[in-house]
């Protein structure tokens, strides 16, 4: 979608991190999801 004149390793790198940073984000709130529904 990028294609290759945009996806420089500076841009790979940008998406990459982003990518990870949602991805602990959404693990941490289903972390707190089961905690909350254990507690109940």
């Amino acid at each position: 979608m990028l294609g290759e004149a945009v996806a420089t390793d500076d841009v790979l790198a940008a998406w990459g991190e982003a990518y990870w940073m949602l991805a602990d984000l959404l693990i941490a709130a289903e972390a707190q999801a089961y905690e909350d529904a254990e507690a109940a």
